[in-house]
């Protein structure tokens, strides 16, 4: 007791401070306060700097000093380019100690005022007063650097914020969507984000597949090691990402969180105008079941009949072969093992009414898909359309020079809905009376040829949806390899019969796949029409006359007819997104720049000289939505108009302008011939007699190989295994895309159905499990494992799996498999697998040769890897995120 009465008397006797003293002490406790108001001020300010990648002047002038030297004009571009990159580092850093000391001053200054304020603690009044005036300074302190920060802002190149654009996404769900997650839905699933997760295996496993595939044996090792110096140095660097990439990585998990909670929501693509659609899976159900339920055009079916179709075509293939109508290898390209049923899925027309579906097939991997493929290429070989064009481009070319008759008008002719109304039947009747041309491409005879159009019309026309199984009975399904080739036939002969019957010579005639443009009298319009729809009930036309002003639509083109010639203009529809790779999209910026130069050039190309201003304001206005900064889209513009000016003074136009023959000074009745004819030169029809025709080779074509893509580090490992094959290029692969949070709506395969995966099936008796790979279904894999166990006395050579069972007794849980990884490529599995077993480390029965397949070099690699860190910027200060909204 008397020891704690001392230690009361000791403690009061330090508020016994004269008059003076306390003065002093408000005195500076009042400058405390303010101190703490600058340099909370000060934080803010430098915070703000720093996400928006802009310098603060003293950072500037500082760098400058240091750096003055380097900024003479004799200094070489590439110097200037180094030193440009040093004063930009220099710069982040300064900030960043700039940011550690205002952190550390504002501590210094708290604890001085806490200890300041225990001496005045009886008076209240101080402490209140001191409060008023810290809010005082700060407020104006914030005006001063908000002010600061504005004119940084407006003076120095900065990181905004990435542009949210309403008509790249439509909400159809009626469900209240966060921002953020309509943000980064809208960029599309194209767009790829920095992944929180570096695929350093990822990027190690493709390096190890194009070592030992693509380079020379004695140069592996070195390539290797070089290649692993890269990427070690890579990994252990500290990368921070900016706040947009920051942003997209939050909003993208925060979308996958948001659409596993509202599970009664979908985010797919839309039917045209690449938007996306954001709609109720309940009403997308329901939509499609009320298409099936047509008797006319669907039936279902009591069973999957793949197997049995599989078999059948492999079968039919063996018989191609026995009788020298196909090779072994085109036999064994075309013949089928790990099959799956065609899936069906549905896009929805956002634009009309109700917003119904389109109903697509997916065909890939189906037991007739590679025959069906193989066919269309006959086909395609053996019938050079009339009418038929590729592209726009083509279709700018096919009506260059083309005269227009005086008193003739522009019509567009559709096809309802080509792709499910027009009868089978009529294709194999039009094939088999032109079949003369298609035994000029292929020694299979008419009746195997016709077999095998039959086998993929009419046994593999079925699909998967929801479970159930369905046959189409009428027309072929959009998503079939054969159905445009076929469509293209019949459509063609049917405008073939309509201008013999009706005696039209129309001054053109243009078709795509089901759209139709042609110039005859006006009419004759009708006449036309009623033709065409008089040949089949089940072919109908649709039909549209140009406006007032002489112009009409065709494809991505707008026609104007000004009574004589013709001139096209770049046409968007009003329904269309114009949605870009986004300038923000974590690809190669190179890809990034390469995709809007082609969209530039698309629009130059499709359109008359007359329209190029309006273009230039149109592509200005695309290129904002897209996020492009407005200085690089003039630069691109200027470098497109520069690269087609360049190549109408060579002559070297692969799709030629309209205007180009005005520019030529050529009249538009021209021949064709003549126009694309290069200007006399007698150099030119020099022959170099230093070098025989047996000497010349053809240039060496280039090679490619794909690679997982990380900013800064895919770059460097391409530049070094281009050391050792010259001629590889590298085509990287984003790894982290929007797509992957858009739902899935085709019917979701069995594991079992999978194939090229790497799996692993667990031990019921113990932690341990077996890591495998296979190129065929995981459920003939699970088949043979279990013959090997039953036969695992007979069996000699025995996997590491049977090893197991006869040594230790114990059994796997093969119901309980998971796969581990699905492989895109087959030449990446084995390194796939090889890479599984190793992070699984001791708790894999594999052998140790069947890891044999990645190189001991990277070892260590692959087991850091399995530890490494997220990409993340450093934590902060929870006053820091307080003092974010200061400034607003």
């Amino acid at each position: 007791m008397i020891t704690a009465a001392v230690s009361h008397n000791l403690n009061s006797s330090q508020y016994e401070n004269t008059p003076s003293e306390i003065n002093i002490d408000r005195r500076r406790s009042k400058n405390q306060w303010k101190k703490l108001a600058r340099q909370k001020s000060r934080l803010v300010f430098l915070l703000k700097c720093r996400r928006k990648s802009i310098s603060p002047k003293f950072i500037i002038d500082r760098t400058n000093r240091l750096l003055q030297h380097y900024d003479g004009s004799s200094i070489p571009k590439q110097v200037k380019n180094q030193v440009k990159k040093l004063s930009e580092y220099i710069r982040r850093t300064i900030l960043n100690m700039e940011i550690s000391i205002c952190n550390k001053s504002i501590e210094t200054i708290e604890t001085k005022i806490k200890s300041t304020e225990l001496d005045l603690r009886p008076n209240h009044t101080t402490t209140h007063d001191n409060r008023t005036i810290y809010e005082n300074e700060l407020r104006s302190a914030n005006t001063n650097l908000h002010n600061k920060l504005c004119k940084l802002t407006d003076t120095q190149p900065h990181l905004e914020d990435i542009k949210y654009d309403d008509s790249f996404i439509k909400n159809l769900s009626g469900v209240d969507i966060p921002e953020d997650v309509m943000t980064v839905l809208s960029l599309g699933p194209k767009f790829a984000i920095h992944p929180t997760r570096e695929p350093i295996l990822e990027v190690a496993t493709d390096v190890e597949a194009i070592i030992s595939q693509q380079i020379p044996k004695p140069l592996r090792k070195s390539a290797r090691g070089d290649v692993l110096y890269t990427i070690t140095k890579f990994s252990k660097q500290h990368r921070e990402l900016n706040r947009i990439d920051r942003f997209l990585q939050k909003a993208a998990e925060k979308a996958r969180n948001f659409l596993k909670t509202h599970r009664e929501i979908m985010v797919s693509n839309s039917d045209k105008g690449g938007v996306t659609i954001i709609s109720r899976k309940e009403e997308y159900f329901t939509k499609i079941r009320t298409l099936l339920s047509d008797l006319n055009s669907f039936e279902p079916i009591s069973k999957d009949p793949t197997e049995q179709l599989k078999g059948r075509v492999n079968r039919f293939l063996d018989k191609l072969y026995r009788a020298n109508y196909i090779s072994d290898q085109v036999k064994k390209n075309m013949k089928t093992w790990n099959t799956i049923p065609p899936r069906l899925f549905g896009q929805i027309k956002y634009h009309k009414v109700g917003h119904p579906i389109r109903l697509i097939v997916s065909t890939i991997d189906s037991a007739a898909y590679k025959m069906a493929r193989f066919l269309a290429t006959i086909l395609r070989k053996a019938f050079k359309p009339k009418f038929g064009i590729k592209n726009s481009k083509q279709f700018i070319k096919a009506i260059r020079g083309k005269r227009i008759t005086k008193g003739n008008i522009l019509v567009s002719y559709d096809v309802v809905n080509c792709f499910g109304t027009i009868p089978t039947e009529l294709a194999l009747e039009i094939i088999d009376r032109d079949f003369h041309h298609i035994e000029q491409v292929t020694p299979i005879p008419k009746e195997e040829f016709l077999k095998m159009l039959k086998i993929c019309l009419e046994q593999a026309n079925y699909f998967v949806f929801a479970g159930k199984f369905y046959r189409q009975k009428l027309g072929m399904f959009m998503g079939s390899a054969l159905a445009p080739i076929l469509v293209e036939r019949v459509i063609e002969d049917i405008v073939e019969k309509a201008i013999i019957d009706t005696n039209l010579d129309p001054d053109f005639w243009n078709t795509y796949v089901d759209d139709h443009i042609t110039s005859i009298p006006p009419e004759m319009a009708d006449k036309v029409l009623n033709k065409l729809n008089s040949y089949n009930p089940n072919v109908q036309f649709t039909m549209e006359k140009q406006d007032d002003d002489g112009s009409i639509v065709f494809l991505d083109t707008t026609v104007h007819n000004d009574g004589n010639t013709l001139k096209t203009k770049w046409f968007h529809k009003p329904i269309a997104s114009n949605r870009l790779l986004n300038y923000y999209s974590k690809h190669p910026k190179n890809m990034v720049i390469n995709t809007a130069k082609s969209f530039i050039r698309r629009v130059f190309t499709l359109s008359h000289s007359s329209f190029h201003q309006e273009n230039r304001l149109t592509i200005k206005a695309i290129m904002d939505k897209n996020n492009f900064p407005a200085k690089l889209t003039e630069r691109l513009i200027h470098q497109v108009n520069q690269m087609m000016s360049s190549q109408t003074s060579k002559g070297n136009i692969s799709y030629p302008l309209i205007s180009r023959m005005e520019i030529a000074g050529t009249s538009l009745s021209a021949d064709v011939s003549e126009i694309n004819s290069p200007p006399p030169n007698a150099n030119s029809t020099r022959i170099d007699t230093t070098i025989t025709p047996a000497v010349q080779t053809q240039p060496k074509k280039n090679r490619f190989a794909g690679m997982a893509y990380i900013p800064g580090l895919t770059e460097a490992v391409a530049k070094q295994v281009g050391k050792y094959a010259p001629d590889l290029k590298i085509a990287p692969r984003p790894t982290n895309k929007v797509a992957s949070i858009f739902s899935n709506m085709k019917h979701k395969l069995r594991p079992g159905q999978c194939s090229n995966v790497v799996y692993n099936i667990p031990c019921r008796n113990c932690p341990r499990s077996y890591v495998g790979c296979t190129c065929r279904r995981l459920d003939d894999r699970d088949v043979e494992h279990k013959k090997d166990v039953e036969n695992m006395a007979k069996n000699n050579k025995k996997t590491a799996l049977v090893y197991h069972v006869s040594t230790k007794k114990h059994q796997f849980d093969f119901a309980n498999k998971e796969i581990l990884k699905k492989v895109r490529s087959k030449r990446t599995i084995k390194i796939h697998e090889a890479n599984k077993i190793i992070l699984k480390g001791n708790s894999a029965v594999n052998f140790r040769k069947d890891a044999a397949h990645v190189s001991p070099m990277f070892y260590n690699l692959i087991v850091n890897s399995g530890k490494r860190r997220h990409v993340n910027p450093p934590r902060r200060r929870n006053d820091e995120m307080n003092l974010q909204q200061m400034f607003e």
